[in-house]
């Protein structure tokens, strides 16, 4: 398997292209970044309602996502992230499928921020994903909105 190959698996992402692979240091410690992008078909789409969508311009700034560490090396996936003019949406930064919108977390980081705040406080949380721990209440709840979305009734007709 060919190392992109093996990010792309480590990852578990689908619709995504590992363009680059490298290390960076700082005296601290090390990051693995990931250099991706969407497919094709994928780019220009609003984040809202995943239409496609014209370009608004040519804003060119790379941006960067945590995902989840990889032993004890944390792990960021780094993408050119264009503003797209979406109908109904107005000016928005394109989606991406690794994240949801307006955040700097990829959703396993975010499912697994969330799953751990059912069990533990919120300071444990952080000190275990190495994040502040005033995002993980707006990572919680990001989340607990994304599956409301999807399954709007999944607690209708619940007994105790």
């Amino acid at each position: 398997m060919h190392t992109k190959s093996l990010i792309k698996h480590l990852l578990r992402i689908d619709r995504i292209v590992v363009e680059d692979v490298r290390f960076e240091e700082t005296e601290e410690e090390e990051f693995l970044i990931v250099r991706a992008r969407p497919f094709k078909r994928d780019t220009f789409r609003c984040p809202h309602c995943g239409k496609q969508c014209k370009g608004y311009d040519s804003y060119r700034k790379i941006r960067k996502w945590r995902s989840l560490d990889l032993g004890s090396t944390r792990v960021y996936i780094e993408s050119y992230a264009p503003r797209v003019n979406c109908k109904e949406h107005g000016v928005l930064v394109a989606r991406v499928p690794w994240a949801r919108h307006n955040t700097g977390y990829t959703y396993d980081f975010e499912t697994a921020v969330t799953w751990l705040t059912l069990h533990a406080t919120a300071q444990d949380v952080a000190e275990y994903f190495r994040i502040d721990w005033h995002t993980v209440g707006p990572i919680a709840r990001r989340v607990q909105e994304s599956l409301e979305k999807e399954e709007p009734g999944r607690f209708d007709n619940l007994r105790q």
